[in-house]
């Protein structure tokens, strides 16, 4: 297993399979898809963004660029989600409260009401999100990502 995967993974995964930019940890128990022997043996046989027509797809919409929201809609939509993760975004309630109904509408289905994932285990939390300067969280939303980075 291991030569195999130095082979085919630790490229985009790491050596450590911790994830990198635009691929994610191995090592956590955060997984898109879930992390049962079945689930890992059918994202190894269809791929991730991958040519095969049962591939699994890990990017963010872009919001901005395919005006989805603008870019006012989409600062609000961060403050929000800054709002989710117990921090100051600085924003009025009324902002906050426009900003839930955008993300209620938007961003839900795949992130959670609560902004930690898909019921379905669909669609990441976004921990790794905070960690981010405000304008970098907005830009997130308005190019999109993959794979929640």
């Amino acid at each position: 297993g291991a030569a195999l995967y130095r082979a085919n993974c630790a490229a985009c995964h790491g050596s450590r399979a911790e994830g990198g930019p635009g691929y994610p940890s191995l090592v956590d128990d955060a997984w898109l898809w879930g992390g049962d022997d079945e689930t890992i043996l059918e994202t190894l046989r269809v791929g991730i963004n991958a040519p095969h027509p049962d591939t699994r797809y890990a990017e963010m919409l872009a919001f901005g660029r395919d005006g989805m929201l603008d870019r006012d809609q989409i600062r609000i939509v961060a403050d929000y989600v800054q709002s989710l993760a117990g921090l100051d975004s600085g924003a009025s309630p009324e902002r906050l409260e426009v900003g839930a109904a955008l993300f209620a509408d938007n961003c839900s289905s795949c992130h959670g009401a609560d902004g930690t994932g898909g019921a379905d285990g669909t669609g990441g939390g976004c921990p790794r999100w905070w960690t981010l300067d405000r304008p970098k969280r907005a830009d997130s939303c308005d190019v999109g990502s993959r794979n929640g980075r």
